[in-house]
């Protein structure tokens, strides 16, 4: 039987070893002759017709040792060498114990052979490289649990559980509170208001649009405006108001004059002097002497 040594990966190397034997019995190890590296003959997917064997050599007697033997061939030699392919060798024409010997030494394949299990664990996704990543990433977080205060961790976790337990208790409250709120009435309550508000909204419009129109040149506040005294009018009204204050300061100052003369001996009380009375002297002060008429 001839041994399959393998499916190898493109452009690897194969390394064949095979021994020979003296016809006795018992047979012994023999060396071989007549065997060079253009005497190793290789077959490609069964076919009779010989590879060309750039590439292979024949070590005979591999480390000294009579009737060991070691074919090599570097399958990156030669492009007959490809994936998806078997390969079988033989020796031809070579001398063993005085007898003529071609025989085949083995077989092997490149590429040719499906290993899902091999396939599974290259896969990148989920192969064996991504679990040694994610086995990396788990061990990570594990030290990292190691460090963490994971009961003080659950304490904070139970505390803000119960505070959203009373939260929720709260919002079960207003959300029973509003089953029982006329929530149709207060809507058409406010449907009422915005109504009103909507109506007073478009009378300050009309307004504002009012203005905008009294506000333009010939409009009504335009016109007002346009009414009031120039500069050089008030200028004249002023001369005039200034003439007439003069005239009623020479008044004043006369009137002013004439109540200078009076006497208040006695608070609120007016000193006369009098001189006569319906046109009769008076005699006497008034007061030793009383007052006569003449």
């Amino acid at each position: 039987m001839v041994p399959y040594l393998g499916d190898f990966a493109e452009d690897a190397t194969v390394y064949m070893p095979f021994n020979t034997f003296t016809s006795d019995d018992p047979s012994a190890s023999s060396t071989i002759t007549n065997l060079a590296d253009g005497d190793i003959k290789v077959h490609k997917d069964g076919s009779t017709t010989q590879i060309t064997t750039d590439g292979a050599t024949v070590a005979i007697n591999f480390d000294s040792i009579t009737g060991n033997h070691l074919i090599t061939i570097d399958t990156s030699a030669h492009s007959d060498y490809a994936t998806g392919s078997d390969y079988l060798v033989r020796i031809e024409g070579t001398t063993v114990d005085g007898a003529t010997v071609n025989a085949f030494i083995g077989s092997f394949s490149i590429e040719n052979r499906y290993n899902a299990a091999a396939v599974d664990l290259a896969n990148g996704t989920d192969g064996l490289g991504a679990i040694k990543a994610e086995t990396a990433a788990i061990l990570a977080d594990t030290n990292e649990l190691q460090s963490d205060d994971v009961p003080g961790l659950i304490s904070t976790l139970d505390a803000v559980v119960d505070t959203v337990k009373v939260d929720t208790a709260a919002i079960l409250v207003d959300t029973n509170e509003l089953q029982s709120d006329d929530v149709p009435g207060l809507i058409s309550t406010l449907d009422a208001v915005v109504d009103t508000v909507k109506v007073d909204t478009a009378a300050i419009l009309v307004d504002t649009n009012e203005l905008q129109g009294d506000w333009v040149n010939g409009g009504r506040l335009d016109l007002l405006l346009d009414a009031i005294p120039t500069t050089a009018m008030r200028g004249t009204d002023s001369a005039a108001t200034a003439t007439n204050l003069a005239t009623v300061d020479t008044v004043v100052d006369a009137i002013k004059a004439v109540t200078d003369q009076m006497v208040f001996t006695k608070a609120n009380e007016l000193d006369a002097n009098t001189q006569s009375i319906n046109g009769a002297a008076v005699t006497g002060d008034g007061n030793a002497t009383p007052w006569d008429g003449a």
